[in-house]
């Protein structure tokens, strides 16, 4: 006999149904799709060793919504989509649901290019398409995380500029890529920004400058300390010395001439092709070794090198060299010798002349040279170049 309680109604389980859910994405990569109704969540895995795995579960009945956001397996991001925006399970039915994940195209390579005091700039690779990208930064080692936090970096191109930074302080950069309706990221890189200021801070950045222009080339030079590094001597913090032989460099950059207390600058035997005429800036220059590179001309700026004693060109592809040269009036030695210099040299050597200090000049391994009818200026080479007439 069943008794009822007044006021208490009979207690009865809530409708169910089932709900499967089909996961799909790379090999070797592990997922899982949350999928909600009001508060409930329930998550739906797909194991890295299986391209695809259907699960089902039972559930509430009513509507069901999947709860998609990026995900990052290694180094990369798949963007999930859902063949419905939402399933309705019904009392003792099926409802049926699939969410595939696809590698998203990101920003990639996002290198810090740039460092100063207040101010840091990185560079990045924009994917197919030219999708929109957002750089933020946070200071400390922690990358930030999402598109709100840190502070937004001002995009141009490819590159974003930092500023109002501390000195010597660690900021972290994140890089965000619209893919469909999701950012997706973060891509991050760190960097201390520079402890100097003024002129050696310029000529910091000089080297930096040349470390990026020379991919690779540099790798030994890490560290705060520009004058520890390799090749590099510093008086006072200022460069004076900067000894690059043989470092298979192709570029100078133009930033060499902020190294404007350097006295002796070595760069033989690597394959640079021109010289910056920011050369010229460099006021204190007493030895300029350019030997056994790729050079077929060399900027008239160079005569603006009062101070220089030895200028080293030997081993390039020069045919002529600029009058300018005629200025350097401390120059002991100009080592012209196995370039392609030919034919009549009285536009280049005669100014050379009114160089009184000037006592070595080799001139082998070039073609024939002449002075045409300048007599008085074949004499003078010939008591400075023993080997200036050997190419006839």
């Amino acid at each position: 006999m069943l008794l009822l309680l007044a006021g208490v109604a009979p207690a009865h389980a809530a409708p169910t149904g089932k709900l499967k859910v089909t996961v799909v994405a790379p090999r070797g990569v592990a997922v899982s799709t949350a999928m909600a109704k009001s508060s409930k969540r329930i998550v739906f895995p797909k194991y890295g060793s299986a391209s695809s795995t259907t699960v089902s579960k039972k559930v509430a009945t009513g509507s069901w919504q999947p709860r998609l956001s990026p995900i990052k397996s290694g180094k990369s991001f798949y963007i999930p989509t859902a063949n419905k925006k939402s399933v309705k399970v019904k009392k003792g039915k099926t409802a049926k649901i699939k969410v595939t994940y696809k590698l998203a195209a990101v920003t990639t390579n996002v290198i810090v290019t740039e460092v100063r005091q207040t101010s840091a700039s990185v560079t990045f690779a924009r994917p197919p398409g030219k999708p929109d990208v957002i750089i933020r930064v946070l200071p400390g080692t922690t990358a930030p995380a999402t598109v709100s936090q840190g502070s937004a970096v001002a995009v141009v191109e490819n590159k974003a500029t930092a500023t109002g930074l501390m000195p010597g302080t660690h900021y972290t950069f994140s890089a965000f890529t619209k893919v469909g309706g999701y950012w997706v990221g973060p891509v991050s890189t760190g960097v201390k920004t520079s402890s100097y200021d003024g002129p050696i801070a310029s000529e910091r950045q000089a080297l930096i400058d040349l470390k990026n222009a020379n991919s690779g080339k540099f790798n030994d030079w890490t560290g705060e300390n520009h004058c520890a590094w390799l090749g590099v001597t510093c008086t006072d913090g200022r460069v004076t010395v900067l000894d690059v032989n043989n470092r298979q460099i192709t570029t100078l950059p133009a930033s060499i001439g902020n190294l404007t207390l350097v006295k002796k600058l070595y760069a033989d035997d690597n394959f640079v092709r021109s010289v910056p005429a920011s050369i010229g800036r460099l006021m204190n220059l007493t030895e300029l070794n350019l030997g056994n590179n790729q050079l077929t001309s060399v900027p008239s700026e160079l005569g603006n090198l009062g101070s220089l004693t030895r200028l080293g060109l030997s081993g390039n592809g020069l045919t002529t060299l600029p009058i300018s040269l005629g200025n350097l009036t401390s120059l002991v030695e100009l080592n012209l010798s196995n370039n392609s210099l030919a034919g009549d040299v009285s536009s280049w050597a005669n100014p050379l002349r009114n160089v009184t200090s000037l006592k070595y000049l080799p001139l082998g391994g070039n073609a024939c040279l002449h002075t045409g009818s300048n007599t008085q200026l074949a004499q003078w080479l010939d008591t400075v170049s023993a080997s200036w007439r050997s190419g006839c």
